[in-house]
């Protein structure tokens, strides 16, 4: 535990805590945030320009608060004219070319001459800021925090090419915010007291996941409210192991920035309210709520421009009729969870390309596993109080999702149903630490699921880059879905995967499949340590 949980009076402030928290951090634990980093960059530098999700539109949002004097706003701002012009320019994925009515996909930029994909590469390169807007921007809405700091690092000089600015606006998100997170879970984990097996664990699966650098690793507010929230999170759990008003104002205002960030947030607030009114006295509880005011204008703006107050697109752009928790009662909710389930695990960025259904269902058998036996402990009374308090957060982040699918549902005259899978991302890191805790103490059973686990991760992470992207982004498919097809992309047409992976990815194709083939070896080699660490753990009671 770092000192900042450990002293109830609370004397030792964040700088230490850190410093304490560092030193508890083993050799392993470096890899683990280094094997995280590594995956972050590769993964920035592999994603085609405009691939990550809504990516144009987020980036617009940056420009807007580079140059503007006033905030933005649905329905007043507009794409910007040089990612306008851009999209005419790089290939899609097929939706986006829906979307827009405009553009060409990945399959036919592919197909055109070698010539012809230069030339465009040329004009790509020769775009300059100021040109004519283009349509309207619906994030516009976006709290903004998270573009500020971004736009700060777009007025660099240094960058004069849109790749060259975009990629490092993606390098810096995807880096504070792996080595943010990474910090933030072991904090949480040390609170916990889990295991050293199950906190690296837990670390692993979460640094392992597609979807987790696909969220974190393009220009969007999602790279700074993953990390906000985790540390909300393990700045509660330390308020819970020793309740002070201090650690209350620390959780209140770490709570207030990520509220800034993004107003998903707004499902946490219930959560620190509550477990600053039960440990506390109200008047100190009262009092440690004051960070809460910094973001308050921006919620009140919310409600005066938009008449709600998280600023949703969907409330914003026009009116629909009934309501969404009308609309809830008409959802096919058990459709609705299982695909939100599967694509919290894996989605193919803006092509929304899927992960092998069997795979990705039985991480979720094993993480099913890993809840029943938190429901059992729960019943039998094993889980500490400090972590049984984490797990109302988990479900008011739950609640969140249900309503944005709701929202979806309502939005699309029940066309969709389901939120955004970069949504879940903040419960899914959460759940890592939880899940793991309770295996932890699910003797043999609890060690095989989470050795299960970790296996699965490093196999999916394995298939997401030699399978799904490397081949995606180079505009290229496998024959058949086996290791012959595989073998047989590589082998035999290696050189021109090469060649056209280069075109699309940020860092030249012979560099993505050396990174690709670190992080595949790192993979294998913490996956196989983790497990064998797990399985020869003694039981929790046992050493207890």
């Amino acid at each position: 535990m770092t000192s900042l949980a450990s002293s109830p009076d609370s004397s030792a402030g964040p700088p230490s805590a850190v410093r304490s928290l560092l030193r508890k951090l083993s050799a392993a634990d470096w890899l683990i945030i280094g094997f995280a980093l590594l995956n972050a960059v590769l993964y920035a530098s592999v994603l085609p320009l405009w691939e990550g999700f809504d990516e144009p539109f987020h980036y617009s949002l940056v420009r807007d608060y580079a140059r503007l004097g006033h905030l933005p706003r649905v329905g007043q701002s507009t794409l910007d004219g040089e990612v306008a012009a851009s999209l005419k320019l790089v290939p899609l994925s097929h939706l986006m070319v829906k979307n827009l009515g405009s553009g060409i996909t990945f399959n036919e930029y592919f197909r055109l001459p070698p010539q012809r994909r230069a030339a465009m590469r040329a004009q790509l390169s020769a775009l300059k800021p100021g040109l004519p807007a283009g349509g309207g921007n619906y994030e516009a809405q976006q709290s903004p925090l998270a573009y500020i700091v971004m736009a700060a690092v777009d007025r660099l000089p240094g960058s004069p090419s849109l790749q060259d600015r975009v990629l490092r606006l993606r390098i810096l998100a995807a880096v504070i915010s792996s080595i943010a997170c990474a910090l933030a879970l072991f904090w949480l984990a040390l609170l916990l007291e889990l295991p050293a097996p199950s906190r690296h664990a837990a670390a692993f699966i979460a640094f392992s996941s597609q979807m987790f650098h696909a969220t974190a690793a393009h220009v969007a507010n999602d790279w700074l409210v993953l990390p906000l929230f985790l540390l909300t999170a393990a700045a509660g759990a330390a308020f819970l192991k020793a309740p002070s008003r201090r650690l209350g104002v620390i959780a209140s205002a770490l709570l207030s920035a990520a509220l800034l960030t993004k107003a998903s947030m707004l499902a946490v607030a219930p959560w620190i309210v509550l477990i600053l009114f039960l440990k506390l006295p109200w008047r100190q509880a009262a009092f440690a709520l004051w960070p809460l005011l910094a973001a308050l204008p921006w919620y009140i703006r919310n409600l005066a421009v938009y008449s709600n107050l998280s600023g949703m697109h969907e409330f914003a752009s026009q009116v629909r009729a009934g309501s969404p928790l009308s609309a809830s009662l008409l959802v096919p909710w058990p459709g609705a969870i299982t695909q939100m389930a599967r694509q919290a695990v894996w989605t193919g960025n803006n092509s929304f390309t899927p992960m092998s259904r069997d795979l990705v269902f039985a991480l979720l058998a094993l993480a099913a596993i890993a809840a029943l036996s938190a429901a059992v402990q729960d019943w039998r009374q094993r889980i500490p109080r400090a972590e049984g308090l984490l797990w109302p957060l988990a479900g008011l982040l739950a609640a969140s999702l249900a309503y944005a699918i709701s929202v979806s549902f309502w939005f699309t005259n029940g066309a969709a149903f389901s939120a955004g899978p970069w949504y879940a991302q903040p419960l899914a890191l959460l759940l890592s630490v939880l899940l793991c805790s309770a295996l932890a103490r699910a003797r043999l059973l609890g060690r095989l699921a989470a050795a299960a686990a970790v296996s699965l991760s490093a196999c999916m992470l394995l298939l997401t880059w030699w399978v799904k992207l490397i081949p995606y982004s180079a505009g290229m498919t496998l024959s058949k879905n086996s290791l012959d097809g595989v073998q047989s992309l590589y082998l035999h047409r290696g050189a021109l995967l090469v060649s056209q992976l280069g075109e699309s990815a940020f860092a030249p194709g012979l560099a993505v499949l050396a990174m690709a083939a670190l992080s595949s070896l790192l993979a294998v080699c913490l996956a196989l340590f983790i497990s064998w660490r797990l399985l020869r753990a003694p039981d929790q009671a046992t050493a207890a």
